[in-house]
């Protein structure tokens, strides 16, 4: 079994989860240098949602090969216990889907409200407005603005569920090669 040490599962996903977090790091920061200067740019929602999701699915690739790459270093499981291996990472899996559209959703909403929080022009623009309308027109403005508000938090929320949808079905589809990943690993230590 060359000079590897055979460890538990639950110790063996506790290393693959530990090293995609700290290849998480990387890979995220070089995830988000690429959507910043490939995706950013693009005006059309189902382009930009397609190269984002591209994007991600490359770098779930990378970041799920190098913490295997890194776990399986100098440890390695038995044959027996790749399937508790794969039970735990699907649920991790899950969880991380889970987290990861609620604080997309959470994020975008809180940026639109902060981005018209703290537009000094458009502050200026509606203060000048109040001088000018009467009560009943800045209520009908103040209506107009919230609906407008609404329709952008809309959009971009359908566009966060698709791209969340997209790269969740990725995440899973990772999964199956993550799996010929244990298999090939574990059998070159049993040779």
């Amino acid at each position: 079994m060359g000079n590897k040490t055979i460890i538990s599962s639950g110790k063996m996903t506790g290393r693959l989860i530990l090293y995609w977090i700290l290849w998480g790091i990387l890979v995220g920061s070089l995830q988000s240098a690429l959507v910043s200067t490939i995706a950013n740019p693009i005006e059309s929602f189902v382009a930009k949602a397609v190269v984002v999701v591209l994007i991600q699915s490359l770098c779930i690739i990378v970041l799920w090969k190098l913490s295997t790459l890194s776990s399986f270093k100098d440890k390695t499981i038995s044959e027996e216990d790749i399937p508790k291996v794969m039970k735990n990472l699907l649920i991790y899996t899950i969880v991380i889907i889970i987290i990861s559209c609620i604080i997309n959703v959470y994020t975008v909403n809180n940026s639109i409200d902060q981005a018209v929080d703290s537009n000094y022009q458009l502050k200026f623009t509606e203060h000048s407005l109040s001088k000018v309308y009467n009560d009943e027109q800045m209520a009908k403005y103040n209506d107009m603005k919230k609906k407008y508000i609404s329709e952008v938090k809309k959009k971009t929320n359908e566009y966060i569920f698709i791209v969340d949808i997209a790269v969740s079905v990725v995440y899973l589809a990772v999964l199956k090669l993550e799996k010929k990943e244990l298999i090939k690993y574990v059998k070159q230590n049993v040779q």
